[in-house]
């Protein structure tokens, strides 16, 4: 076997990954599935400062694996290899840096609030609710927000959940009907122990402000600010991935008539690897569940 076959090896494979790679990154504008897993080491920071010397990148390959073929540790030589190239690939994949989380990532399993349960006299799905009652057309929009993820929370140890609400049309005649909802009447059943909700509510701390932040009285009116953020709720538990559980709300006051809001259960949903067509916006709500 010639002396130097990997390296030569290296060096022909390197224009055929370098074109594969270029026209994946489409000038900036690609996903850089190729670029990725061809030369994943210089995705990275600082390598990705120097990215011309990808081009030595092959060539190095073939050089290790002929310098231990010599020396009779071929298997050794072709195992550095691998643990060089696949250990870059598995930090852009599970840890891609800030700019590059684009095609190819992976997404850990998680658990989020998925379905509707039970929609009583509410029309919708998924988060977003619409009641027709006395000749109001009512709205209601829940996400869950999930746990403490940050300092700046209020509290150590939580679930989050954000509620808004308006009337559709705004006001019947110059009356704006209230929508009053008092957190204490909410449950959240975590594999079936019911944890309930505190009896304080959180808003952001301005309007454009998507965290809690300043403390608000209850009961709270859904229906005060139109296309407002919402309020903030919270339940003194963190379910772990893989729980199932179920968010009842409990009631509502709609222009003083008690009113059962929807309930929602959550789903699971296992990792898996994510591959982004180019030009894709990326998931949609819908494609976000699992």
């Amino acid at each position: 076997m010639p002396a130097r076959l990997g390296l030569w090896t290296g060096v022909l494979v390197t224009p055929l990954a370098a074109l594969l790679a270029l026209g994946s990154a489409g000038a900036g504008h690609g996903d850089y599935v190729f670029a990725k897993l061809l030369f994943p080491a210089f995705m990275l920071p600082p390598l990705g400062l120097l990215i011309w010397l990808a081009l030595a990148q092959y060539p190095l390959y073939g050089w290790i694996i002929d310098w231990t073929r010599q020396r009779k540790q071929a298997r050794r030589g072709t195992a550095i290899v691998a643990a060089l190239h696949l250990g870059a690939l598995a930090i852009i994949v599970f840890h891609p840096p800030d700019g590059f989380g684009s095609a190819l990532s992976y997404r850990p399993e998680y658990s989020v609030l998925c379905e509707t349960s039970e929609r009583f006299d509410w029309i919708g799905r998924r988060g977003s609710w619409d009641l027709a009652l006395k000749g109001v057309d009512y709205r209601l929009s829940v996400w869950e927000e999930g746990a403490n993820r940050t300092a700046s929370r209020p509290l150590e140890r939580a679930t989050w959940i954000r509620i808004s609400g308006l009337t559709l049309g705004r006001a019947v005649g110059w009356y704006a009907p209230e929508m009053l909802y008092d957190p204490g009447s909410a449950v959240l059943i975590v594999n079936g122990h019911p944890v309930s909700a505190l009896p304080r509510a959180w808003k952001g701390g301005s309007e454009r402000s998507w965290a809690p932040e300043v403390e608000v009285p209850v009961p709270l009116n859904l229906n005060a600010e139109q296309f407002s953020i919402g309020y903030y709720i919270a339940f003194p538990i963190e379910p772990k991935v893989g729980d199932h559980y179920e968010l009842d709300l409990g009631t509502a006051l709609l222009d003083n008539a008690s009113v059962r809001l929807p309930k929602q259960r959550s789903c699971y949903c296992p990792g898996k690897f994510l591959w982004r067509k180019p030009g894709h916006p990326g998931p949609t709500t819908d494609e976000q569940i699992c």
